[in-house]
């Protein structure tokens, strides 16, 4: 699946949308931290963070015992313009 694609499929769950939205405005959180802020269980959270790494929105550090996430700005950019220019071939 290319990168376009994996893009559209992230967005097509709720969650997702919220957890993307939730880092763009708060920066890096852990998986606690963004559970309790949209009140999901943590390995519904897990999975969809697990999601949104694949498709290359979500980047992740280890600090200490913790995981924390942080959105990727510039990789969505990247992808909004790729689908910009294809749209522009169609």
């Amino acid at each position: 699946m290319d990168i376009t694609a994996r893009f559209f499929k992230v967005f097509s769950g709720g969650t997702r949308q919220k957890i993307l939205e939730l880092l763009s405005k708060k920066g890096e959180l852990t998986v606690s931290e963004i559970t309790k802020a949209l009140d999901i269980a943590q390995p519904n959270a897990s999975h969809h963070l697990q999601l949104l790494q694949l498709a290359g929105l979500v980047v992740s550090r280890r600090e200490g015992r913790s995981i924390r996430y942080t959105f990727n700005k510039k990789h969505a950019k990247d992808v909004v313009q790729d689908i910009s220019v294809r749209l522009k071939i169609f």
